[in-house]
């Protein structure tokens, strides 16, 4: 009979008694996936080797918290290493107590190995999320911010405290920026505006219901000029979707779109309001009739892009990964698969060990 060779500095060998040749019976040490593969008379099967220092039962808070990051890449093999290494009859317990063995085992190792692994899915996303950004090039939205409160905010600020004529009709958001980032661009103008009581309200532009649409858009400048009359303070009506109408070349909505004109010309002189608007489109896409220096005298292009701070986040984060990856590669210093060999003159026992 040939026993299984044990490379030097293995010890306390357990051998199993096994037919390689079944391998739906090799529990111990084979992987079935490799089990028939063959060369002639040589036969080539993964072993799998546990290591006398994977011993979860006795190891501290801390070692447990290593442990995890070494094995969150292996979860699989790590139930298995577990399965070998508190076996009843190499360890001389009874079935009962060397299930106990896995039992706690498992219950301290394996939570702090799927913790280890969701921290690593939000890192993973955190860091594609960056990426994204980082080809995009640098972000100008605190530039931009810098260029609003100069060019607008504070004439606002200077302009409500003393009654003067808002400085302009309009803002429009546009640029490469995405959608959810003009979005909370125009939060900030509310949030820095609403400090010295500007109002801020909303009405959104509802395409083929566009009567309805511009009776709202109508009462939210009859509330602007009311709430001026009240307080001597202005507004913004954040317009959503309106730019829908204004890059619409057809014929059929060009009463609506002059309709639009004649609000936006008075917004600021007869309601004290400014109107906000978003696109996603150039402004090249808007209607030849409609003069944007005119409406919108603030104009902000903004371009997404990762900012330093993100971008020092993401190396952080890179850091870390490549960290976790360092661990993960320790792995084998406590369990590893190893191609073993057989050929077809001899069956019988082979050897696998705990213990290094």
């Amino acid at each position: 009979m040939k026993v299984q060779f044990i490379p030097s500095g293995y010890n306390q060998a357990r051998v199993n008694s096994l037919y390689l040749g079944n391998s739906t019976s090799n529990r111990v040490a084979t992987n079935p996936s490799k089990a028939n593969i063959s060369f002639g008379d040589i036969h080539y099967y993964d072993k799998f080797y546990v290591y006398k220092n994977f011993d979860p039962m006795s190891c501290s808070d801390w070692e447990l918290d290593n442990l995890a990051e070494i094995c969150h890449l292996n979860a699989s093999d790590t139930e298995y290493a577990i399965n070998e290494r508190y076996t009843n009859g190499f360890l001389g317990l009874f079935a009962s107590e060397a299930a106990e063995k896995r039992r706690i085992s498992k219950d301290r190792l394996m939570p702090r190995i799927e913790k280890v692994k969701a921290k690593r899915a939000n890192l993973s996303s955190k860091l594609s999320e960056y990426k994204s950004l980082n080809a995009l090039g640098g972000s100008n939205i605190d530039s931009q911010k810098d260029n609003v409160r100069q060019q607008f905010i504070k004439p606002l600020e200077i302009a409500t405290a003393n009654n003067f004529i808002i400085p302009t009709n309009g803002i429009i958001l546009y640029g490469r920026a995405k959608k959810s980032t003009k979005a909370d661009f125009a939060k900030w103008i509310a949030s820095e505006t609403s400090n010295f009581g500007v109002c801020n309200t909303t009405v959104r532009y509802m395409p083929h219901n566009d009567e309805q649409s511009f009776e709202l858009i109508k009462k939210s400048l009859e509330d602007a000029k009311s709430y001026y009359q009240r307080t001597g303070r202005s507004s913004i009506i954040h317009v959503e979707n309106i730019d829908k109408l204004l890059t619409n070349s057809d014929y059929s909505v060009a009463g609506y779109v002059n309709e639009f004109k004649a609000l936006a010309e008075n917004a600021s002189r007869k309601y004290h309001a400014i109107l906000l608007v978003k696109t996603n489109q150039p402004l090249s896409a808007f209607r030849a009739d409609i003069n944007l220096d005119k409406y919108f005298g603030l104009k902000v292009d903004l371009a997404s892009g990762i900012t330093p701070e993100q971008k020092k986040e993401m190396e952080a984060i890179s850091r870390e990964i490549d960290r976790l990856n360092r661990k993960a590669n320790q792995s084998s210093d406590y369990f590893e698969w190893k191609t073993e060999i057989y050929d077809d003159d001899w069956y019988g026992s082979i050897a696998e060990q705990i213990g290094r």
